[in-house]
């Protein structure tokens, strides 16, 4: 099938979620100096660490600090969030991240040739196969998304951070185990591998339901892709950035939403 391709500016692009609602993973702990279980919730809500909606199990990867990579255990399924375990074995930092790939359509679809429809898929290829012969003004996007956590046996390491090359990434100057109140810290954002400026980062501490607002914490990348951060309060914090822009892959789409999101822990001095 032949078709025009042209930009895609959904208002729906990420809202299958449904409207503000945030998606986490909550461990039991973090950081932990002896092998263990550790226990992870995965929900998605609006007061940010109060279980509302499960978050799928799909699909989540483990990779641990050898970069051994391994699947989840212990899966329980829930009606206001999903629970399952990790066994951390190996001295240094495993990340838990679920990826995401989906795919949209709009296009004009009816007698009169005057009705929009919308679709998506996780799947490109059953996405096109639902796109009519004779459609017209067909629009596809991509959203790329992340949602991670990270969880460290004993000392600290970095080889998990390594860059995939693909989507919105984190690349920590300093380790997401070893923020602390009151101390600056930098994360490094990364587009498609490369360092990439002008992101909006988000920091929000838990226990927004006994709160007026959020207190969202924004912060902008410079052009080193770096934002530095002091967070002023110990706890869990929910961790969020996006990058709106064109896809390299233009013959597929123009237009390209990418989302990251993360779960770290500030220590106490």
């Amino acid at each position: 099938m032949k078709f025009k391709i042209i930009l895609l500016t959904f208002t729906i692009l990420y809202s299958l979620q449904t409207n503000a609602h945030k998606r986490w993973f909550l461990p039991n702990e973090f950081s932990v100096s002896e092998k263990q279980w550790i226990s992870i919730d995965a929900s998605l809500s609006n007061n940010i660490f109060y279980a509302d909606r499960p978050w799928t199990l799909d699909g989540i990867q483990v990779i641990h600090p050898n970069l051994r990579a391994s699947t989840i255990s212990n899966p329980q399924y829930g009606k206001r969030k999903n629970t399952f375990e990790v066994y951390l074995e190996d001295t240094g930092t495993t990340k838990v991240a679920s990826i995401s790939n989906i795919y949209f359509a709009q296009f004009e679809y009816s007698v009169q040739m005057n009705e929009v429809k919308r679709i998506r898929s996780f799947d490109y290829n059953e996405l096109i196969s639902q796109i009519p012969e004779n459609a017209k003004n067909i629009k596809l996007s991509k959203s790329i998304s992340r949602l991670e956590t990270y969880l460290t046996l004993g000392a600290p390491s970095s080889a998990v951070f390594k860059a995939t090359g693909s989507g919105l990434e984190l690349l920590p100057i300093t380790h997401p185990n070893d923020v602390y109140e009151n101390e600056a810290a930098q994360f490094k954002f990364l587009v498609d591998g490369k360092p990439q400026k002008n992101i909006k980062v988000s920091l929000v501490w838990e226990g927004t339901r006994y709160r007026n607002d959020e207190s969202e914490i924004t912060f902008i990348t410079n052009e080193q892709g770096i934002v530095t951060f002091t967070p002023d309060k110990p706890g869990a914090y929910l961790l969020e950035a996006s990058y709106k822009g064109k896809s390299p892959d233009t013959d597929k789409f123009e237009n390209l939403h990418m989302s990251y999101m993360a779960t770290l822990e500030v220590l106490p001095q």
